[in-house]
Order: C-alpha cells, then structure tokens, then sequence
C-alpha cells in the first residue's frame, strides 16, 4: 500500500466530489454508502484488473492499487479484500506520513482535517493505477484509471440511512472515476450482509 497516497487520494474525494444517486438505477454512487471502521469488505468486479505482480514477464504500464485510510488485505484481478482504518490507525497513519514528509520534503498532513473526515466525511478510497516507469527522460507517472470514495458510517448518518440486505453477487456501486468500464460489487463480510445508504 503506498504510504503517501493513503493521504493524497482520500482528502480530495469528499470535499470536491459531486456525485448523484439515479432514483431510476439500481446502481448506488459510492459516496452514498456508509462503511464501518475497523470493518472488512470485498470489492468484485465483472471482469479482471490485472494487478502487477501477479503475472510473469510484466511490461510497463504496471497495474497497482492505492488506498486512502483502507488497508489493502487481498488484490486480485476480479476481486480485492479490504479493512477501513479506525480514526486512531489514520491517525497513526499521518505520522508516519508526515516523518516521511519531514525527511524527504513537502508540506505535513493537519491530523484535525482527518478527524473532520472521520466525524462526517468520506474517508476511504480505493483507487487503481497504471504506473509508468521513467523513460527517455521522461519521469515516472501514474494514470488513475478506476476511484471509489465511499463515506463512513456515524450513528447519526445511520438513523437516516436505508438499510439495504447486501445479495451474494453484492450492492452494485457507480466509481467516481471508471476509465476502465468495469462493473463493481461491494460485499460486506461477517454474518450480517448489511449495508447502510445514505439518500440523496
């Protein structure tokens, strides 16, 4: 999991994105569901996103995920395994973060903009990349080809929220970004196939 894009994707998302529910689709946008901390899911998808380590005699552009405040457990091509961080292991997150920062250069996270994230925000975000090593001259460059921002469950948002029992296939969600045109299905795991959406 890369460390500093942990920071970089999942700030952005819930302060710019401007994501709308179609009352007339069954596909929810991502932002509209609610994710417990410290919980596991699975994201499924209806057809491979080959991931770059996994196949033999790879040629750039290398295929990787990134996450914002989600530890990566499982990556497939059909399907990756995920846990939402905890406020504290965010937390914990940023000041490895910011170490880094401090050693390397650059301007350090405020752990209270991860706080506010926490309280009402959407904090967690799952993102697929195509990375392109340096070549004649040209420096390394990723291309963001798939972005799935999805909000975080507070009592307060439940209360409001349908409660909507999750099928074996799983909720069709709509990405942020989906330059790849894949379908995505999100599974909780545990006995409790349940998810929370908010309305719009």
């Amino acid at each position: 999991m890369r460390l500093l894009c942990i920071i970089l994707i999942s700030l952005a998302p819930f302060q710019t994105t401007q994501t709308r529910t179609d009352p007339r689709s069954k596909v929810i946008d991502s932002l509209f569901v609610l994710l417990k901390p410290g919980q596991t899911y699975t994201l499924r998808f209806d057809k491979p996103l080959p991931v770059s380590g996994i196949g033999k005699n790879e040629k750039p552009p290398y295929r990787e995920w990134g996450s914002g405040y989600v530890r990566l457990l499982e990556e497939r091509p059909c399907f990756v395994r995920f846990r939402t961080l905890t406020l504290q292991e965010a937390l914990q997150e940023v000041e490895k973060v910011n170490a880094k920062r401090k050693e390397w250069g650059g301007e350090p996270v405020d752990p209270d903009s991860v706080r506010r994230a926490f309280e009402g925000g959407a904090p967690f975000t799952l993102a697929y990349f195509r990375w392109f090593p340096p070549q004649g001259g040209k420096p390394a460059f990723d291309q963001l080809m798939l972005q799935i921002s999805l909000s975080i469950e507070t009592s307060g948002r439940r209360a409001k929220a349908q409660r909507r029992r999750v099928e074996t296939k799983g909720l069709q969600i709509r990405a942020d970004v989906n330059r790849v045109n894949v379908r995505i299905f999100l599974i909780p795991e545990g006995k409790d196939k349940v998810l929370y959406i908010m309305p719009r």
